[in-house]
């Protein structure tokens, strides 16, 4: 009996389902960010939009690398500051401010190397 219900009902082997690329947690720290005036600039990362900037300031989690502040369509003149950041990153500066100008301005995300 046992044995024809495996030729009846053979146990399936399925692959993992977890993927070793995603298992991986990509580390993030928190920046935020403010827009002087309040305007929708759109904050993105590796193609994705990860927040905005339209009710004047923004906390974001980020990724090494670079973020990109899209002014396109916003006709004034719009300050972006880094008012905050987690102490482990060295890019972006502290007070850092990127002037926006109906373009698209891209800060570095660098955090410090541990030994």
């Amino acid at each position: 009996m046992a044995v024809a219900s495996k030729v009846e009902a053979p146990p399936l082997e399925l692959p993992t389902l977890t993927n070793p690329t995603l298992a991986e947690t990509v580390k993030t720290w928190q920046v935020t960010l403010k827009a002087i005036p309040a305007a929708p600039i759109r904050v993105l990362q590796n193609g994705k939009v990860i927040a905005s900037l339209a009710k004047g300031e923004q906390k974001i989690a980020v990724q090494a690398g670079q973020i990109q502040l899209d002014g396109t369509g916003v006709s004034q003149i719009v300050r972006v500051q880094v008012l905050k950041k987690d102490v482990q990153l060295l890019e972006p500066r502290q007070n850092q401010i990127v002037v926006l100008q109906g373009n698209i301005q891209t800060i570095t995300v660098k955090p410090t190397v541990n030994p």
